[in-house]
């Protein structure tokens, strides 16, 4: 199973830079997920690790 990782941007929340990615898994058709991490290191999944889209 291929995993497709791609960065959409970094935003500024709380004083803290933010990365937010976007991951699509498999070919893409179980749907849009992201993740967030302050260190680029360490991942959180938002969503409970569900698809957005």
């Amino acid at each position: 199973m291929r995993r497709l990782l791609l960065l959409l941007w970094c935003a500024q929340l709380a004083a803290e830079d933010v990365l937010l990615f976007s991951l699509l898994r498999g070919n893409g058709e179980t749907g849009l997920y992201l993740a967030t991490s302050a260190d680029g290191l360490t991942w959180r999944a938002l969503n409970h690790d569900k698809p957005l889209l």
